[in-house]
């Protein structure tokens, strides 16, 4: 970690302990794949700003940002405040812009557009504190701002935007967890259900990398399944569609972040996806691998469906895919 060349606002050796403070929690999930790139080290990201012009976004999960804005608001920091609190030092340090669109939306549909605009208000606050007291909460050297700035609301277009408005990504998530929820109750052998689920997306809806790597992960015996359509089985069946509408704004936040990966050559901006939720970035990069292999090559495809579901039912439901796939194309 070299950041001698660099200038950082807060002490070096403060800003190197965050760095392993959130390497330990596992808070970011890159769009960069190269296994050499240390992407907890805050230098890359410089080094990228200033001799390549190349920005960095971040791009945060509501767990992260609601406890920023509970810190600008007096409450008392947990563990989790302590983290998000690293993360945003990290950020300011590392020249690194936070967006916080999804978390926006997400919030507005459960608490109306004024919420939002006011969680707005309060996120520009928090983004002006000075690093150096993000980086005392993190260390837990002290459990407040010390001086929070008055900010204006901003750009004359900040009312303007209508956080209420329901997102396309969101909806079409919102059916596809609304599919693997009816699968996951219907009882049934996996493979039976991930055949479904296929052609229930050939026939029906929309068959795609991203749809197939979250039914292909979700479903498997060994899957990474664990927490992302919480409260399923509950009696309150309210509380089991909360837990749907939950799981497909992960799933928004996930694919959004994809499309950054899409297009990050060319707008020349990595992104980082920042969650407290290991279930988020298990998906985010589960779904990254089996979406790459979808849209790359047959055999990488069928190497993935062979890991998680084993020789025969792996090569089996690959065929399956390579056939409505080319007849798609025919």
């Amino acid at each position: 970690m070299l950041l001698e060349p660099y200038y950082v606002p807060i002490d070096p050796g403060d800003l190197r302990r965050i760095a392993e403070q959130l390497r330990s929690a596992d808070v970011f999930t890159p769009t960069f794949l190269a296994p050499e790139v240390d992407h907890y080290d805050p230098a890359i990201y410089l080094q990228q700003s200033h001799r390549f012009a190349t920005g960095t976004v971040l791009r945060v999960d509501r767990n992260v940002f609601t406890r920023l804005l509970g810190m600008v608001r007096g409450h008392s920091p947990s563990d989790a405040h302590r983290i998000s609190a690293g993360v945003l030092a990290f950020a300011q340090c590392a020249d690194i812009d936070v967006e916080p669109n999804i978390a926006l939306y997400e919030g507005a549909q459960l608490h109306g557009q004024e919420a939002a605009l006011d969680e707005l208000k309060s996120f520009r606050i928090a983004d002006n504190v000075h690093p150096g007291d993000w980086a005392e909460i993190a260390l837990g050297r002290c459990d407040q701002v010390g001086e929070v700035p008055e900010m204006p609301m901003g750009g004359p277009g900040d009312s303007e935007v209508d956080f209420t408005m329901p997102l396309r990504r969101w909806r079409r998530n919102y059916v596809l967890c609304l599919k693997l929820a009816a699968l996951e109750l219907s009882g049934g052998g996996a493979s039976q259900r991930l055949q479904e689920f296929i052609r229930w997306s050939y026939n029906d809806f929309i068959l795609g990398g991203p749809a197939i790597a979250l039914a292909a992960h979700y479903l498997a015996p060994n899957g990474r399944r664990k927490r992302l359509l919480k409260s399923l089985r509950s009696e309150d069946r309210e509380r089991a569609i909360g837990g749907v509408r939950n799981a497909a704004w992960d799933l928004t936040l996930v694919s959004e972040w994809l499309l950054d990966i899409e297009s990050q050559e060319q707008s020349s901006r990595l992104v980082l996806l920042t969650s407290l939720d290991a279930g988020v970035h298990n998906l985010a990069r589960a779904v990254a691998e089996t979406s790459r292999s979808a849209n790359s090559s047959e055999d990488a495809l069928r190497v993935t469906l062979r890991a998680l579901w084993g020789e025969a039912a792996g090569n089996s439901l690959a065929t399956e895919v390579e056939g409505l796939y080319g007849s798609r194309e025919a």
